[in-house]
């Protein structure tokens, strides 16, 4: 049985939200979908992966990546709708633990989430 797993998605877009929600949750991981403007604190220790999509309203996803970088201690996964080189570099850069292109797959995410590392300076 695999572990369970809780991540927070940052994510603008409603309809892309609720489909990768749903394919988060078909395969055991707890999903609880924020958008830029809401982005929480997120010092909570259940929360073991936040997933930050690339196009976002209120700011872009390198921003927000390299925000919760200094703040969170989990991993951070960008993910790309393009999947572009330039996506992969500026992810690494801001601090990623993995990017990923849309739809993820489950078992690299889950694998990706289980070896990320503690970006924050607590």
């Amino acid at each position: 049985m695999k572990r369970s797993i809780t991540v927070i998605l940052v994510c603008d877009h409603a309809l892309v939200s609720r489909l990768l929600q749903a394919r988060l949750n078909a395969a055991g991981i707890t999903c609880t979908v924020v958008n830029s403007a809401a982005v929480p604190t997120l010092r909570d220790p259940a929360v073991q992966g936040v997933l930050i999509d690339v196009v976002l309203v209120q700011t872009n996803g390198f921003a927000m990546l390299r925000a919760l970088a200094l703040q969170v201690c989990c991993p951070l996964v960008l993910l790309s709708a393009s999947g572009r080189q330039s996506d992969l570099a500026w992810g690494r850069n801001a601090g990623a633990s993995a990017v990923l292109t849309y739809p993820p797959d489950m078992e690299v995410l889950r694998d990706r989430l289980a070896r990320g590392t503690c970006h924050a300076n607590h």
